[in-house]
This record gives C-alpha cells, structure tokens and sequence, in this order.
C-alpha cells in the first residue's frame, strides 16, 4: 500500500552568506532590491543592514556568529 500524502519537497535556499538553507523560515532575513535574501546568523544581517550594497557585493567581511555586537560596531565604524 503506498502513502498517497506526500510531503512537499522543501526548498533549498542560498544564504547570501554562501551557505545552503534548508529551512529558510528558521534564518534571519531582509529585503534587497525586491528580493527577500536570508542570513547565515544574525551578526551578518546586522553587516548587510550597515551597508546592504557593499554586503550584497562581497566587500564586507563575514562577521563570527559569536561576535559581541558592540564589538562589531567598533569594528565596522
């Protein structure tokens, strides 16, 4: 006897961070030129929040996932 409720396949999603989200629902998010675009962790979409272009592009260093956010801000000033 086969199941004949199949779950949908989940989508794979590509973080701008380069990573491949399984779940994006579960990932920090924001809106970039009319596209919703995920985040690996939070630390990286407070740096594409600073400077969404300069993120988008690549120039913009990956934060750590543990990086204390007033370091960050120091860092990034």
């Amino acid at each position: 006897m086969t199941n004949l409720t199949q779950e949908p396949e989940q989508q794979e999603i590509k973080s701008a961070c380069g990573g491949i989200l399984k779940d994006p629902s579960t990932y920090p998010s924001a809106m970039f030129n009319g596209e919703r675009v995920y985040f690996c962790n939070a630390a990286c979409l407070k740096a594409f929040l600073l400077a969404p272009e300069a993120f988008m592009a690549g120039e913009v260093e990956h934060p750590p996932e543990d990086v204390d956010e007033s370091e960050f801000d120091k860092r990034n000033s």
